[in-house]
């Protein structure tokens, strides 16, 4: 009895052991600055389980002038229930994935991290993922690399800023929305600049916190008809966006 009892509790053990070391990997990812990456992380389907599956974490990464996450998705044809990432700073970042996985369904899952390739003396960049639960069982620690490179020099970090989105192309005195996207608090100018790459200065708006904010514009006289640049301005970065005036 005692025999058969020490037996079980074996078996138990080693399926316990099993699962929580069946590993789950990623591979390693490489791109040119500006682009964005696509790290690939697999899944075995012995560890998932039919219905929905959950899994979380926390990213740390080593370069965070290499690469600096986005978003996170399904890529296998599974139905996507969560979905979500997000930075305690810029070293630290959380991740969390809902999917649900039919009777039918097998073979390895596929989990997409995207993110953009950033401008840096280094070109790599090690994702450590930590304290990672598959449907609330802990999971080895596993990593990803990602490495970039540039075109001719490599230049200094810069974490672009960025135009979201503008409504109407502009006619004097009716106004134009902007929306902006800035990482970290910045002072804030808008440029307009002409199909001569002289600039106009628009508007300093001061210091503004991150996410994203709007800008309206109205056009005062002075600008002929045509082609500009809308040019955001931030302490981190620049971005320029095509500008049709029209009278």
């Amino acid at each position: 009895m005692m025999l058969k009892s020490i037996t079980l509790i074996f078996f138990f053990v080693l399926a316990i052991t099993h699962y929580s070391q069946s590993q789950i990997k990623a591979d390693t990812s490489r791109g040119e600055v500006g682009d964005e990456i696509l790290i690939n992380i697999i899944i075995p389907d012995s560890i998932t389980a039919t219905g929905i599956n959950s899994l979380n974490g926390k990213i740390l990464i080593t370069n965070p002038t290499v690469f600096y996450p986005d978003s996170i998705s399904n890529a296998s044809d599974y139905f996507l229930i969560k979905d979500d990432v997000f930075n305690n700073n810029d070293n630290v970042w959380n991740f969390e994935i809902e999917f649900e996985k039919g009777l039918d369904s097998s073979g390895e899952i596929n989990i997409h991290l995207y993110g953009e390739a950033l401008a840096g003396t280094d070109s790599i960049c090690i994702l450590k993922f930590r304290n990672v639960k598959l449907n609330d069982i802990d999971i080895n620690d596993f990593d990803a690399v990602v490495i970039t490179h540039t075109s001719g020099t490599p230049l200094p970090y810069i974490r672009f800023a960025k135009l979201v989105n503008y409504y109407s192309n502009n006619e004097e005195s009716f106004p134009s929305i902007w929306h902006y996207l800035i990482d970290k608090p910045s002072i804030v100018e808008f440029y307009l600049i002409d199909v001569r790459g002289k600039e106009t200065f628009l508007v300093n708006l001061g210091e503004q916190s991150e996410g994203i904010h709007e800008y309206i514009f109205t056009l005062e006289m002075g600008f002929s008809s045509g082609l500009y640049l809308m040019k955001l301005k931030t302490n981190t970065g620049e971005s320029v966006v095509p500008f049709i005036i029209s009278k």
